[in-house]
Order: structure tokens, then sequence, then C-alpha cells
């Protein structure tokens, strides 16, 4: 049972629920795979669908929130910093489905070679399959600014680009 009143998000607009530090069920909520970790966002997003994805994300972008993803509360402690920051947590989504998309991925212009992520090939080729996080890049050696790209190609599709570390 929620027991809060006029909360930042209460005019987000989802199926899913939203839940904020004085709701009776927050301590479940927030809690990470870690128990070290103590994720304290202004609120914990569950969408149940992809058009409460979109639905978060446009809100976000239009509040100026930022948007932490999490899929099973694992890498926690590397968000850093929660403040003005909704948890997107999309372990309720248990059905959803889209249409096979093929992409490649570039960084700096140049094939990706010992830099792809699990989710490509070599030369940075891959194939979105369903909703979920791809590994596309994995950086390796120094730390360093760079051009992600991304191109699909089919036409209509949309992603959204994380970076974690």
């Amino acid at each position: 049972m929620q027991t809060t009143t006029n909360n930042r998000f209460d005019d987000l607009a989802i199926k899913g629920r939203v839940v904020y530090p004085t709701d009776s069920d927050w301590d479940v909520a927030h809690q990470a795979f870690s128990t070290l970790v103590d994720q304290r966002p202004e609120a914990m997003v569950f969408p149940v669908d992809e058009s409460d994805v979109v639905t978060i994300v446009n809100y976000a972008r239009e509040h100026g929130v930022r948007i932490a993803p999490q899929a099973t509360a694992h890498n926690a402690g590397a968000l850093g910093d929660l403040d003005d920051t909704i948890v997107v947590q999309t372990s309720q989504m248990q059905s959803v489905s889209i249409d096979p998309v093929a992409h490649r991925v570039s960084v700096d212009g140049q094939p990706l070679r010992d830099a792809a992520g699990s989710d490509v090939d070599d030369d940075g080729a891959g194939l979105l399959t369903e909703p979920r996080m791809y590994q596309l890049v994995r950086q390796r050696g120094p730390i360093a600014d760079r051009l992600f790209t991304i191109e699909f190609q089919d036409r209509g599709a949309e992603a959204f680009a994380f970076t974690f570390g």
C-alpha cells in the first residue's frame, strides 16, 4: 500500500509503479543485489512494457531528470550519486518482443576489433532481437573520450545508449 501524496513523479503516466522513499515497500524496491550498496534515488520506477519505458525516458528528458537503468539490481555501486535520478528497474518486463533490427557499431569511426562487446562481432555487426541491455563495446586500456556510433540498417529503430564505470 502506498502512503505518499504529491510526489515529484505523480504525473508520470505508466502502467507500472513508482516507489518513493516514503512508501511502505521502499526497502524492498530499492534493494541492490549487493547488500553493501544502499542506492537512494528519488524514486524507483518499475515499467511493465516498452511503452512504459518510452514514457519514462521522454518524461525524464522533458523534466531534466537522470535515469539509471537496472535489470536485476546488479552493478548498483557503479551508479554513483543518485540525486535527481530515477532508477528504472526493468525486472517487471516479462513479455516484450521486437522485430529483429540489424546494426553496426563503431568507435572513433573504426571497427571495434578487440573492443567488441559480447553482442556484436569484431566488425561491430549485431542484431537486436529483444528489448534488453546489449553489450556493444568493452573499452580496454586507458579510459578516454570516444565517439560511439550505432548505425541501424532498418528505419524506425530506437535505442538508448548507456555507459557504466
